[in-house]
């Protein structure tokens, strides 16, 4: 459940953490699991505006469970994001219509 309406959580490295917005000390990370060629936490975490350089720039670990998305998107939960809404990754904009 908490997947589904959170989104993707990840553990970062043992001793690594990063300051919210709120000012609190978090050991996980929310993630872009739609990244179409996620190579690092850095490439995935999602974090406030100015803070991505608090998180490392590791290696995913090989069981890291993102994959591109393919079909029509699905929203479920939210994202606690700033500023105006925009499309995330070019495979949720809209399709062509059908003739």
């Amino acid at each position: 459940m908490e997947g589904l309406t959170k989104g993707l959580g990840l553990r970062l490295h043992a001793g690594h953490a990063f300051v919210d917005h709120s000012g609190v000390e978090r050991r996980h990370v929310r993630t872009r699991w739609w990244h179409e060629a996620p190579r690092s936490f850095r490439d995935v975490a999602i974090v406030g505006p100015g803070q991505d350089h608090q998180v490392r720039d590791h290696p995913l670990p090989r069981d890291y469970a993102g994959a591109p998305v393919e079909g029509a998107p699905v929203f479920i939960g939210h994202y606690w994001m700033t500023g105006h809404p925009g499309l995330q990754s070019p495979c949720c904009a809209s399709p062509e219509p059908r003739a």
